[in-house]
């Protein structure tokens, strides 16, 4: 949602609906209805619904997907993507699905895509909308997607794609949606949505320029924070003198009887995880189970019951950044509003997630969480003395240990990690100077990915209010 009020009053309805739900009375909406007709006043702009700008020529102007009977996806067909591939005037492929190509021809025939389509998503997270590129190659989409096709002689996709992402939108969008555990977006919604922008097209593009200049910068800022954190990984295994295993995560594969011991599944006896143990036994330092490095504990507290009214400082697993193995959020409860038992840890400790250990959930709990209480899902961790707290925080999110951590987790669709799983991941027991060495080269290295995140999230703040600041100040 947009920064709405989260507590406002209904004087009068005016012009009854059937609607009476609070996001339709939303008084951000009329603000930006205001601001669309003081925008309208000036002659070198214009605002008129979507539908005014589709080109009505084409009949799969305004189209969605659908998901293939039975959802079959194969490695090597026509890309599809889904609204996790649509982000704020981006498309990524890294995680894209394909289907075979008799079904994009025959049965998705009226969604495939083109260059200069733009694709906007209609339900769940509503609202994001990217342009299709020239290179994007054979493509389709499913049914949370439309994608939309422009008269551009009037406007341009660019600067749609950019409009659609802005305030100005996002209010309207957020007052046209409805239904209650997934939200949505209608066609008569979408065709009805007021776009305002310059009527020169020069205009448009000169826009969309300096907002592309601003969001390139930003991410060139992401891409150097990313190769910082990739190259920790090799720069960890060069001090170590260790290869990881070259092989990749198989389903089917012989294992000797003998060696089955109570799991029978693949993951358990995958070749991969037995590989990387006899690399970890090569390299320069033995390894040995976390319990020598660390005290494993779970002390569990009931704030609503021991302390209704002390003030406690909250961290769930979604506060924790999997990227940077930080906590990156905390919010305040009194005790009496924290429901049920909450993990209870302290300044110092290390906070390690068993649920879906892959996600990396790994971080130090620092000063500023006095009085700090987390999901029942963390462990803490209080480092021995010969024992550096950012080496072995930097350790546990290393893929040596996340391949440990995959061959020891039970559960399908929410893989856990048991108290003594934990505790035998086997970490390189490694001289503490060694230690302070590496934790002190991570600390450094994080520092600047956190600059270069922040000045990437600054730039592309200003790059979201760039439309909004130019209609506006033209007036």
């Amino acid at each position: 949602m947009s920064n709405a009020p989260i507590v406002f009053t209904i004087e009068e309805i005016e012009n009854r609906t059937q609607r009476i739900d609070v996001a339709f009375f939303n008084p951000v909406y009329q603000k930006t209805m205001d601001e669309l007709k003081r925008i309208a006043n000036n002659k070198d702009r214009k605002v008129e619904d979507l539908d005014f700008f589709l080109k009505k020529i084409s009949p799969t102007h305004l189209t969605g997907g659908a998901t293939p009977r039975g959802a079959v996806y194969v490695e090597d067909g026509v890309k599809f993507l889904r609204i996790q591939n649509i982000r704020e005037n981006e498309i990524r492929l890294d995680k894209c699905v394909r289907i075979v190509p008799e079904i994009h021809e025959r049965e998705l025939k009226r969604s495939q895509l083109k260059q200069d389509d733009v694709l906007l998503t209609i339900t769940g997270s509503y609202g994001l909308a990217a342009v299709v590129s020239k290179d994007i190659g054979e493509t389709n989409i499913n049914q949370h997607i439309v994608k939309i096709e422009l008269d551009q002689s009037k406007i341009t996709p660019q600067y749609l794609s950019f409009y659609l992402n802005s305030e100005l939108s996002r209010s309207q969008m957020d007052r046209a949606v409805t239904g209650s555990s997934r939200l949505a977006l209608d066609y008569s919604s979408i065709r009805a949505l007021k776009i305002a922008c310059p009527i020169e097209l020069t205009e448009q593009e000169k826009i969309t320029k300096e907002i592309t200049t601003l969001r390139m910068e930003a991410n060139s800022k992401l891409s150097q924070a990313k190769e910082l954190a990739t190259s920790d990984q090799d720069y960890i295994l060069n001090e170590l003198n260790l290869a990881l295993p070259n092989i990749p995560s198989i389903n089917t594969f012989s294992v000797d009887a003998g060696l089955l011991l109570n799991r029978f599944d693949a993951i358990a006896h995958n070749p991969r995880y037995h590989e990387l143990l006899i690399a970890l036994e090569k390299g320069n330092y033995k390894p040995k189970p976390l319990v020598n490095f660390a005290s494993l504990g779970h002390k569990m507290i009931t704030p609503a019951e021991s302390s209704p009214l002390e003030q406690f400082k909250l961290v769930e697993l979604e506060d924790i950044d999997g990227e940077l193995g930080i906590i990156s959020r905390f919010r305040e409860y009194h005790g009496i509003q924290i429901k049920g038992g909450k993990l209870k840890f302290e300044k110092g400790q290390l906070l390690i997630s068993r649920l879906r250990f892959y996600l990396r959930k790994v971080a130090i709990v620092n000063e500023d969480l006095i009085n700090g209480v987390g999901s029942g899902e963390f462990y803490t961790l209080d480092c021995k003395e010969d024992v550096d707290a950012f080496f072995l925080k930097t350790m546990l999110r290393q893929q040596l240990v996340l391949i440990q951590a995959e061959a020891k987790s039970t559960g399908s669709s929410r893989p856990r990690l048991t108290k003594e799983d934990i505790q035998s991941l086997m970490i390189p027991d490694v001289p503490f100077p060694i230690q302070r060495k590496i934790g002190q080269k991570i600390i450094q290295d994080l520092k600047m990915i956190k600059k270069l995140r922040g000045e990437a999230r600054e730039l592309t703040a200003q790059a979201k209010k760039k439309i909004d600041e130019f209609l506006r100040n033209a007036s």
